[in-house]
Order: C-alpha cells, then sequence, then structure tokens
C-alpha cells in the first residue's frame, strides 16, 4: 500500500502509541489483551501494526490500553483513560476506507485510460507571455515545493482567449505531468445544454483515469473522494474549461502537490480553496492584435493602418479577430477597407456582452451560400455538442453527401471545428449564434420536425448498432420501435411522422468494434436527445435504444433512472408490451447495480404482462432474467429452472442468440453446482451458436467459463487454450474488465498446471487492470490467486498480504463466494508460513461458507488443505477424517484433482501410522490420477512420494518406478 492509504496512516498512530509505552514486545501485548478480557494474538497485532489487517474499535481501545497499562498506568485508572482522540481517529479511519470501498462497484465492463485529452494547440496563439510566464513559474515553484494543489483560475469575457491560454500552457508543461493530461469542458454558456453537473465531471474524469464506468460511487462525494485517493500521489495536469461556478470545479480538484489544475470561466471564480492564481484576461493588445491577424492573413500585410483598424472594429477579440482573418483570406479580391466597411455595416448583437463578436459572425453568415446558411441554422438546434454528416442530414432532411459538403465549407469558414474525424463542433458563441438565428428565422413546427428526425435518426441508428454488435441484451431487440411500429402495441396512438423515415441514412457500422465505436461515441447526443424529449412515446423508444450502450458502459445509475422513466411513459401510454419491455430492461438494469430484489420485482412484473399478452419472446427474456437474479443469489436449483424454460422458449422461436446467452448462464450455473460434465455440455452448444452467428462477445463468455470447467477436472492444457482465445477476443473489442477477468482465470490455470512463474506475471498483470478499472471483483479473484502464486513461490508475507485485501473486499460488498475462495487460500499461505493455529481459523470459517452456499466441489479442496493442516499440527485422526470426506465429495463429483489430493493426504496419514505398504498403494492410486492431468502435477506428486517414503527406502524404488511408468505412459487412468 502507498502512504496515502488509511490503512497504513493509521497503522503508524499505533506504532506511536507502543513506542510512548516503552515499546512492549507482542507478547507482552498479547498477555496484555489477555487480562483485559479480550486477547489478540501476535500475528493479528502485528498485522495492524503494519497496517495490513482493518483494526476494528474493540481492538483500538483494548491495544491503547494494554500501552497504559505497560506504561505503569495503575488497573484501576483505565477507566478513566481518555479515548475520544482514538475513537475520533478510527472514525476517520473507518470513512475513508468506505470511501475507498465506493470507488469500486461490481459489473462487467471498462474503459481504457486515457493519458493526454488536450486539444491541439493554437497554431496562431499570439501574445499572452506575462499569463504563460506567471502560470509556469508559479506552477514550477510549487510543484518542485511539493506544498499544495497548484491552482490558475483564468477568467475573462467571452471569445477573449481563455480557451486557447490555457492549451497553450498546458502543451508547454505536459511533460512536467506523465500520468495524464486532461481536458474538460464543463459546458456553463453552451447553448441548449445545461452545466456539467460535477458528478458527470468526476464520472468523466474517473473514466479516463481508468475506472470502468459501472463502478463509479453513486453520490458526489463518494465520486470526489475517489478522484481524489487515485490522484494523491500522481503527476496530473487538469485543464478545466467552461466553469460555471467554485461549486462546479471544487469537488473535480486533486489535492496532490504535484498536479497542475487550470480553470477558465466567465465569471471570477472567488470561492475556490487553497492558493489560487487568479489570471484575468483581456483583450489582446493593439500590436498582439495585429500580429495574430497578420499570422493568419499574412497577404494583409502590406497594409498595417488597415490591420490596425480592422483589429479595433472588433475590440481586439481573438475569436473575431480569427474569424475576420479567415474571411479575408477566402476574398482575397477585398481590400481591407471592404472587410472593414462590411464589418461596420453588421452590428448584429446576441447579447451585449458579445456585440462586437457578432458582427464578424454575421459577416461570415453573409457570404454563405443559401443552402449553407439553412445548415449552420439547424445545426443550432442539436441539443448535443458534437455531430458529424448523418445527424447533419437528419437535421436539414438533406443527402449525407451534401450535408457532409457543407459542413467541410462551414468549416473551411471556421464556423466549425473538426473534433475528429469528420465530427464537428461549435465554438458556445457561434452556437448561440445559430440558434439565434434559427429561432428568428425557422418557424416552430419546423424547428420541431427538425429535432424529432434528429432523434428518430439516432434510436435507428443505435437499434442498427446494438443488432452489429451480435451481442443480446434480452429485451432490447423487441422493444427498440415506436409504438406504432410494433405489431403487439395496444392502444397506442400514431406519432408524428418524420420526412421519408425509410430512406432516413444510417451510418455504415460494419462488425462489433466499428458498432461499439459509433455507440460510445454517440451516446452523449443520445442522452442529450432523450433529455430534451416530452412526447411519452420518444421517451419509450429512445430509452430502449439506449439501453445496450448504457449497459455494456454505464454508469449503471443512470440506467436505472432512464428505465424508470421509460416504464411511467409507456403505462401513461396504456401500452402494456412497452410497459413489460421497459420493465425488463429496468430489472436488468437494477441486477447490475446489485439490486437483486428490484430485479426480482421487475422481472415478475415483466412476465405477468408477456403472459397476459401472449408474447412468447417476452416471456423467455424475463425468464431469462429472473435465472440470472436467482444465479447471482446462489439460488442453483431456482436459476436452473427458470433458464430451462426460457431456453425452450427460445428454442421454439429460433432465437439462437437468445439460446447462447442462456446457454452459457447456464453453464456457469451448472459449473458453480459442480456438475461439470453438464457445464461443459452446454457451453459447447453455446459456442456452435455465438461462432455461427459470428458473436465474438458471447463466445468469449462462453469459451472463459468453459475454462473454468476444465480446469476443475484438470483439462489444464484445453482450459489453457480456452482461456488465451477468450482473452485475444476481449482484447480486440478492447473490454478491458473482461480483459483483466481473462487474465485472472489463465493465471489461475497456469497455477493448476504447475508454472508458478508463468502464473505471476499473468496475475499482476490482471491485478493492475483491475484496480485501474475500479473494479472490486476481479480485484478480489486476482490478488486471492496472486497471493496463493506468490506463496507457492515462497513469498509468504506478500501473499498473505495480497489474500488479506482480497478477503477485506469480499467482506466489504457481501460477496460470500469470493470471501471463501479467500479464506480458503489464505489458510494454506498461513500454514507454508507456519500460522498454524491461524490457518485451521481461516480453512474452518471457507469450509463452513461453501457448506452454507451449498458448493461441495470446493468444500472438498477446503477438506484437503484442513487435513493437511491438521496432520502438520499432529492431528492424523482429523486430517485422516477431512481427506476421507474429500474423497467421497471429488468421486461423486467426478474430480480427479481433488480426489488425488485427498489420496496423497491419506497417504501422510498412513505414513504417520507407520503403514508403508498402504502409503506406496494409496501413492500410486494418486500418481496415475494426477499424471493424467498434467506434467506440472506430475512433477509435485514425484517429488511427494519421495518425502512420504523416505523412511521405507524398500519400497521407494518400486513406487517412484510406477510414477515414471505412468508418466511415460501418457494414457493411464486413475483407479
Amino acid at each position: 500500500m502507498n502512504d496515502a492509504d488509511p490503512l497504513p496512516r493509521f497503522a503508524g498512530l499505533l506504532r506511536e502509541c507502543r513506542g510512548g509505552a516503552g515499546a512492549p514486545s507482542l507478547r507482552a501485548l498479547e498477555t496484555l489483551t489477555e487480562k483485559l478480557g479480550h486477547r489478540y494474538g501476535r500475528a493479528s497485532i502485528a498485522d495492524k501494526l503494519a497496517g495490513t489487517s482493518r483494526p476494528n474499535w474493540e481492538f483500538v481501545e483494548t491495544f491503547v490500553r494494554a500501552c497504559a497499562v505497560h506504561s505503569g498506568t495503575p488497573p484501576g485508572d483505565l477507566a478513566r483513560l481518555d479515548l475520544s482522540g482514538w475513537r475520533l481517529a478510527h472514525r476517520d479511519l473507518m470513512r475513508d476506507l468506505a470511501a475507498r470501498r465506493l470507488g469500486r462497484r461490481t459489473a462487467t465492463n471498462s474503459t481504457a485510460a486515457l493519458r493526454c485529452t488536450l486539444p491541439a494547440d493554437a497554431v496562431a496563439f499570439t501574445g499572452r507571455r506575462r499569463q504563460v510566464r506567471v502560470i509556469g513559474d508559479l506552477a514550477a515553484g510549487r510543484l518542485d515545493s511539493g506544498s499544495m494543489v497548484t491552482i490558475h483560475a483564468i477568467d475573462g469575457m467571452p471569445g477573449v482567449g481563455k480557451t486557447a491560454l490555457a492549451v497553450h500552457v498546458a502543451h508547454r508543461m505536459a511533460r512536467r505531468f506523465p500520468d495524464g493530461q486532461w481536458f474538460l469542458d464543463l459546458h456553463a454558456h453552451t447553448p441548449g445544454q445545461r452545466p456539467v453537473a460535477a458528478t458527470d465531471a468526476l464520472a468523466t474524469l474517473l473514466m479516463g483515469d481508468g475506472v470502468d464506468p459501472r463502478h463509479l460511487p453513486e453520490d458526489l462525494e463518494g465520486r470526489s473522494l475517489l478522484w481524489r485517493d487515485r490522484t494523491a500521489t500522481r503527476r496530473v495536469l487538469l485543464v478545466l474549461d467552461n466553469a460555471a461556478s467554485s461549486d462546479q470545479v471544487v469537488p473535480l480538484l486533486p489535492t496532490s502537490p504535484h498536479c497542475l489544475v487550470l480553470v477558465t470561466s466567465r465569471r471570477h471564480l472567488g470561492d475556490l480553496p487553497g492558493a489560487v492564481t487568479q489570471v484575468p484576461l483581456d483583450v489582446l493588445s493593439p500590436d498582439q492584435a495585429k500580429l495574430m491577424f497578420l499570422r493568419l492573413a499574412p497577404h494583409t500585410m502590406t497594409d498595417p493602418d488597415a490591420v490596425a483598424e480592422l483589429v479595433e472594429v472588433c475590440s481586439r477579440l481573438p475569436l473575431a479577430i480569427s474569424l475576420l482573418a479567415r474571411v479575408a483570406t477566402k476574398h482575397q479580391a477585398w481590400t481591407l477597407r471592404d472587410l472593414i466597411t462590411e464589418t461596420r455595416a453588421r452590428l448584429l448583437s446576441i447579447s451585449a456582452e458579445s456585440r462586437t463578436v457578432s458582427a464578424a459572425f454575421d459577416l461570415s453568415y453573409a457570404h454563405l451560400p443559401p443552402d449553407r446558411q439553412r445548415t449552420l441554422r439547424y445545426l443550432g438546434l442539436h441539443p448535443g455538442v458534437e455531430f458529424d454528416a448523418h445527424a447533419a442530414a437528419a437535421l436539414t432532411g438533406l443527402p449525407v453527401t451534401e450535408a457532409g459538403h457543407h459542413l467541410d465549407g462551414l468549416h473551411g469558414d471556421h464556423l466549425l471545428v473538426e473534433h475528429g474525424y469528420r465530427r464537428y463542433t461549435m465554438h458556445d458563441l457561434i452556437r448561440d449564434y445559430a440558434l439565434d438565428l434559427a429561432s428568428r428565422e425557422e418557424s416552430a413546427p419546423e424547428r420541431d420536425r427538425a429535432v424529432d428526425r434528429l432523434s428518430e435518426y439516432y434510436r435507428r441508428a443505435a437499434v442498427a448498432a446494438h443488432h452489429a454488435t451480435g451481442r443480446r441484451t434480452w429485451a432490447v431487440p423487441r422493444a427498440v420501435s415506436l409504438p406504432a411500429e410494433s405489431a403487439a402495441t395496444a392502444g397506442a396512438s400514431e406519432p408524428d411522422r418524420i420526412d421519408e423515415p425509410d430512406r432516413m441514412a444510417l451510418p455504415e457500422l460494419g462488425d462489433q468494434v466499428m458498432a461499439l465505436a459509433w455507440g460510445r461515441t454517440e451516446l452523449p447526443n443520445l442522452l442529450a436527445c432523450l433529455t430534451r424529449a416530452t412526447d411519452p412515446r420518444r421517451v419509450v423508444g429512445l430509452t430502449a435504444a439506449v439501453t445496450g450502450l448504457l449497459w455494456l458502459d454505464g454508469p449503471w445509475d443512470r440506467a436505472v433512472e432512464r428505465h424508470t422513466a421509460a416504464v411511467h411513459a409507456a403505462r401513461s401510454l396504456g401500452d402494456r408490451w412497452h410497459e413489460a419491455a421497459a420493465l425488463t430492461d429496468l430489472a436488468n438494469s437494477c441486477y447490475l447495480v446489485d439490486d437483486y430484489r428490484g430485479a426480482e420485482r421487475a422481472f415478475g412484473e415483466a412476465l405477468d404482462l408477456y403472459r397476459a399478452l401472449d408474447d412468447r419472446h417476452g416471456q423467455a427474456d424475463a425468464l431469462g432474467g429472473h435465472g440470472r437474479v436467482r444465479y447471482a443469489l446462489d439460488d442453483f436449483p431456482a436459476a436452473e429452472r427458470a433458464l430451462g424454460e426460457a431456453l425452450d422458449l427460445y428454442r421454439a422461436l429460433d432465437d439462437r442468440r437468445g439460446q447462447a446467452d442462456v446457454l452459457t448462464l447456464l453453464g456457469d450455473t451448472r459449473r458453480l453446482a459442480t456438475d461439470c460434465t453438464g457445464a461443459a455440455q452446454v457451453l459447447e452448444q453455446a459456442l456452435d451458436l455465438t461462432r455461427a452467428s459470428g458473436d465474438r462477445y458471447g463466445q468469449a463468455d462462453a469459451l472463459s467459463i468453459l475454462g473454468g470447467v476444465l480446469s476443475r477436472i484438470g483439462e489444464h492444457g484445453r482450459a489453457e487454450r480456452c482461456q488465451r482465445q477468450a482473452l485475444a477476443l476481449h482484447r480486440d473489442l478492447g473490454n478491458t474488465h473482461r480483459v483483466a477477468v481473462m487474465l485472472g482465470f489463465l493465471g489461475d490455470v497456469q497455477r493448476l498446471a504447475g508454472d508458478h512463474e508463468a502464473a505471476r506475471g499473468t496475475l499482476l498483470e490482471a491485478v493492475e487492470i483491475a484496480r485501474r478499472s475500479g473494479d472490486r471483483n476481479s480485484q478480489i479473484m486476482t490478488l486471492n490467486f496472486l497471493g496463493y502464486v506468490r506463496s507457492r513461490l515462497g513469498e509468504h508475507e506478500q501473499g498473505i498480504r495480497d489474500q488479506r485485501e482480497a478477503l477485506d473486499l469480499a467482506r466489504a460488498i457481501g460477496y460470500r463466494r469470493g470471501e471463501a475462495g479467500c479464506l480458503l487460500y489464505l489458510g494454506a499461505a498461513l500454514r507454508e508460513n507456519g500460522e498454524l493455529q491461524q490457518a485451521v481459523q481461516e480453512l474452518g470459517e471457507a469450509l463452513d461458507v461453501y457448506r452454507a452456499l451449498g458448493d461441495d466441489g470446493d468444500e472438498a479442496e477446503t477438506l484437503n488443505e484442513l487435513g493437511i493442516t491438521h496432520a502438520v499440527l499432529g492431528r492424523p485422526d482429523r486430517a485422516k477424517a477431512c481427506h476421507l470426506r474429500s474423497l467421497d465429495l471429488a468421486a461423486e463429483l467426478d474430480l480427479p484433482r481433488e480426489r488425488a489430493h485427498a489420496l496423497l493426504g491419506l497417504a501422510r496419514c498412513a505414513r504417520a501410522d507407520g503403514d508403508a505398504e498402504e502409503v506406496a498403494r494409496v501413492c500410486r492410486q494418486a500418481a496415475r490420477i494426477l499424471h493424467r492431468l498434467g506434467p506440472g502435477e506430475a512433477v509435485n506428486v514425484e517429488a511427494e512420494l519421495a518425502h512420504l517414503l523416505a523412511d521405507h527406502p524398500a519400497h521407494t524404488a518400486d513406487a517412484v518406478g510406477a510414477v515414471g511408468a505412468t508418466s511415460g505412459a501418457g494414457s493411464a487412468t486413475g483407479s
């Protein structure tokens, strides 16, 4: 853990307390705590002092009192000991730990970390030398002193060049911030956009830093704490552009003294915390204004007096200067006097604040062709901030090629900015200008029809993207249509029709990767259209269209809100079919935020509606979802019943994607229920279906679960091939979270095959990705596997730390199966480290959890580990009972690996009894099984066999020879 972690900080206080009491030994502290009524072992106290284990209040109180007694405080005075400071410190520790946990919700996908999102530096950046020097010198001084975060607030009127200055400085200083250079537009003054809420801004920053968007804390405080935690020890540069207020900015500020924050705003931000340097920005000086114009329009250099007069006409405002320079370059037949005359004649103002820049806009607009003027006006109606030719075509009703031609022309006139390949945006003032023109020159009905065409375009394109991904998100393919377009709809009225909807051009989406890229790029626009929608029919249709994208990338709390609104909208229409579909979507969203009871209720309501409508497809969707919920609740019999019903319906409907998804989930259910044969059978069917349909996501999921099944029955070679194929698929799809999971599974297969060095490398990469994405489930799995491998490699202390961290995470989120797995591997590691009594305790707890979950397969493994521990403690009867019970379970469930290890345990017991014949006999049985499982196990068996028979040389050669023969035969089977 790093110095910013709360546990090491608190551990430092405990160590200070111990030092002030005369540094009592761990043995003395153990004795004192026992006398005080709460005995804590030396290992437990050492963990708390090292910051590797979380102390509860009972421990803190007992520890402090024990130190007081050791330092000479009479026992009668302990009741008067002032512990108020310690209680406050412990509350702070619990709060900080909870805040760290809030940032890591469970989910199934992620986004890659972005290290630089700065816009390009301005080619003709001019002047501002004093401001650049002030920011650079102050920032360098504070960064070197390491005293506090460096914040510069740049304010000034619209168009004065605040963003240009911030971006220019950011590029100059970028090398000093290797951990990230991020730019975030807060949209304080973007027409048609609300200022970005601090919670949403933090979501963008955290996702840019690699946190899986579905793992984001739901509240502002949780996200802000997570952001500060992730940047606490890093060198980060953050540009917050177009801020509305200090309140919007404060939650986004990192606290590290190694960070630089540049904030731009039209307002003076006087309430920012800490040592903030205010950088007010005025218009350019006369000389700087002339220089800027000449750099952009060098052909005007012959008339410097006219240049001076022209820049004064637009008040030396950088944005207006750049626009007029573009006009001058485009119309080189004009003299500067002509340009001055044109500019002075056009004093249309949008507001008093931007009167002079409006004159420049009006001049640029007046010289556009009429169709291009109309395009600019309609772009002002776009509710989002970025668009492409397809969106422009939908707004204007023009063909895509013609709309694209107009976008290129407007970009050439510097009225648009190209953000990416053929993706455009507008400066806020230009968007405001265009919206004002549209309001004056287009009728209200025509404006409404344009926005309706745009919404319908985004809806249809999102549906197409969903289908192109090849992913089934249960009810989505049937829920995307507006009520009037669905044959199942009852009682819905006809919505307003767009102009020639069947001829609406959609983008070329190609394969899954292209479709996902389009969806992720356009999701903000889809949500902007949905936010603007008031017609419940549009709310229903658009919400269904964004379902797949919201489920894929989150954040999940937003998905729950949207689908709840869609349910109410469908009910207001009396549209039972879309109400059922929206309930299904809501249920799946609840499932993904771990609200399993809410999901179960919504699935039940949806199923009742679908049955009343005699909609078998909807019934299959709801039943499949219900099966997922019961699976998550470890109710495997109920899960299998629901999934079986869904599978029968999908087969009757010939829905292959539905079948594949249900079969994959059914396979995982059977795997966890230890029906490995049944699991492998249905997973092979799922693989065939996903390969036939080209569904790479489904294929990867089926492969990874099949790999888990194969590793459980000892087929490590096939298991590794499955995991590598799944890993390659998820990497191709850019699915970072699943990459971490696949690496975890691959590392576990390598561990089981005996290649611990390779497993360690794989698992270290998996842990890094899981931590970066904020997914606690992945962290639990990968840390637990990594700790086990490290212990096997002799790195006992680090391995135990990894496993304790995983155990704390599992308990924090109530993940019982994960908790049991951590207890199992932690117990084994503690035994290897000589902490035998603690090992027995942890393994006993693991056994209790697995039995409560009905997991006989993991119970068998735990019994073997517990048996080994009892044997080391000199308890052969207990050891033998554990191994015999494990042997019975392994034989019943056909788990050859656990059967072999149970036999080895019985051989150890026989050795303790001095029965050499029994040792040799049982070892031969174990050897046959383990050699069939792979060379890694075989090497371990030979070493174990030699150890077991060391005291009986008469039998050693015979037994070792049997092992070698079995290994060479390669086809022997376990008896």
